[in-house]
C-alpha cells in the first residue's frame, strides 16, 4: 500500500538489499529492514518506515490466500495480472508463482522496492515487472484496456479523497472480461461505504470468501506475528468486481468523464501533485 505524502526513493541492489542513495530524498536512518517468508516467497519490509508502502499489511495476506486457493494455477497460468498499490508486492508475486505474467505498480518512489522483492523471487515467480502507476492519472497511453485478465488490489480504500481516483484507474484498465479482486479493510466505515457506492456505479460487485483452511495457512498467527500492524483485518472483505454491461458498452465515455472531474478538482493543487488531498478534493 503506497502513500502520497512521503518522498523516499529506495535503491535496491541485485541481492535485494536497500541502500540510502537516491535523488529525491533519503531513507530514514536506522530503518528496521527485515525479510519475511510467506508460503515460500521472500519479501523485504521496513517496519518503522513513515511510508506505509514499505511494510506488509494483513489484507495482502488475505487476498493472497484467495488468489492462491480459489484461483490457483488452473486459472492463473498463462494469464496476465496487475497489482495496484502493490507495496511489497506479495499478491502479485503469488499470482506470478502460479504461472501468471504480472506487473507490480505503485507510486514512483516504490518501484525500486518492488523490483528488489521481484528479484528475490525470480526463481519461483519469474514473469514479474514493476513500474509506477498513480491513481487518477491518465495512463491510457501506457496500458491497453483489457491487457490484464486480473486486477489485484489490497488496502487502498483507506482515503476518502482517493475513491474516484482509484475507480478512474480501474476504468482505464478493465475490459468487460477483466476480473478485479480487492481486499478492503473498513477502518473508517464512511469511507468504505463511499467507495463501495462509487464502485457499484460502474461494476458488478460480489463478496467472496477465503476458506478457514486457507485463512489459517496464509493469515494465521505465524504470519501475523511478522507484521507490526493488524489494522483493519477484522473487518476486511474481499470483493470481486466486473464492469457493468452498460458501462462496458461506453467505457471510454465514462472514463473520460471521471478523469475530467478529477482533473477539474485537483488541477490547481500544489500540495499533492494531483494525487488527491484534503486541499484539492471535495467530499461529494
Amino acid at each position: 500500500m503506497g502513500c502520497s505524502c512521503c518522498h523516499f526513493l529506495v535503491k535496491v541492489t541485485a541481492q535485494g538489499e536497500p541502500t540510502e542513495r537516491d535523488t529525491k530524498g533519503s531513507l530514514p536512518h536506522g530503518g528496521d529492514w527485515n525479510e519475511l517468508e510467506v508460503q515460500g516467497l521472500r519479501l523485504r519490509q521496513m517496519l518503522d518506515s513513515p511510508c506505509h508502502g514499505f511494510r506488509m499489511w494483513p489484507s495482502a495476506l488475505l487476498l493472497s490466500a484467495y488468489v492462491a486457493e480459489a484461483l490457483g494455477e488452473a486459472h492463473l497460468r498463462g494469464r496476465s495480472a496487475v497489482e495496484l498499490a502493490a507495496g511489497c508486492g506479495l499478491v502479485g508475486l503469488v499470482a506470478a508463482s502460479l504461472g501468471a505474467e504480472v506487473t507490480l505498480t505503485d507510486l514512483p518512489y516504490m518501484t525500486q522496492h518492488l523490483e528488489g522483492n521481484a528479484r528475490l523471487n525470480v526463481a519461483k515467480a519469474p514473469a514479474v515487472t514493476a513500474c509506477d502507476l498513480c491513481f487518477g492519472s491518465d495512463v491510457r497511453d501506457r496500458f491497453t484496456r483489457g491487457a490484464f485478465d486480473f486486477i489485484l488490489l489490497s488496502d487502498a480504500t483507506y482515503s476518502w479523497e482517493l475513491t474516484q481516483q482509484l475507480i478512474a484507474t480501474l476504468l482505464q484498465l478493465a475490459s468487460d472480461e477483466t476480473i478485479v479482486l480487492l481486499a478492503c479493510p473498513s477502518r473508517i466505515p464512511q469511507v468504505q461505504a463511499k467507495f463501495k457506492g462509487e464502485l457499484l456505479s460502474y461494476f458488478e460487485v460480489e463478496p467472496v470468501q477465503v476458506s478457514a483452511e486457507a485463512y489459517d495457512r496464509w493469515v494465521g498467527a505465524a504470519q501475523l506475528s511478522k507484521l507490526n500492524s493488524l489494522s483493519g483485518l477484522e473487518t476486511c472483505e474481499i470483493l470481486k468486481a466486473t464492469l457493468l454491461p452498460s458501462i462496458a458498452a461506453n467505457v471510454d465515455v465514462h472514463t473520460e468523464a471521471l478523469l475530467a472531474k478529477i482533473n477539474n478538482r485537483s488541477s490547481a493543487c500544489l500540495a499533492c501533485g494531483g494525487l488527491g488531498c484534503g486541499l484539492c478534493s471535495q467530499k461529494d
